[in-house]
């Protein structure tokens, strides 16, 4: 009979993500940074700055690719670290901070597009020596 450890290992078929996640498994609910997730997915030595390697990049991939096809890898941004919640709660509540800021973000995008025109205006006034002030902004 196989194990959910080993069934869940088996829905990974990217090896960074495979270790990561094992690595996760061991102790749902504690943090691990993600120094500590490269060091023990890479090896290393001590006091190597993983952050300035690709290692540390490679991490936070294989986290996001974890997160897109289904598990609940969480992190926030009050503390750094990632871990496997088995938490409902935990979850549903990460899942709506997500979707709401993604709604900011987005709406961000919105106005961007919006601005569109006062970045023209700005840069037509320049073109022809105008001055701009912030009354003209306005």
């Amino acid at each position: 009979m196989i194990s959910l450890y080993d069934a869940l290992l088996s829905e990974v078929t990217d090896d960074i993500c495979k270790r990561v996640l094992s690595i996760l498994l061991e102790a749902p609910g504690q943090n691990y940074s993600r120094s500590i997730l490269a060091f023990r997915v890479y090896g290393g030595t001590a006091g190597e700055n993983l952050a300035a390697s690709t290692k540390d990049r490679k991490v936070r991939i294989a986290v996001q690719k974890l997160r897109e096809a289904g598990f609940p890898v969480l992190s926030t941004s009050q503390e750094s670290g990632y871990w496997f919640s088995t938490s409902d709660t935990e979850i549903s509540k990460r899942a709506a901070k997500l979707i709401e800021q993604g709604n900011k973000t987005a709406a961000i995008g919105r106005a961007l597009f919006g601005s569109l025109s006062k970045a023209r205006s700005i840069r037509e006034a320049y073109q022809t020596g105008q001055p701009v002030t912030q009354a003209r902004l306005l």
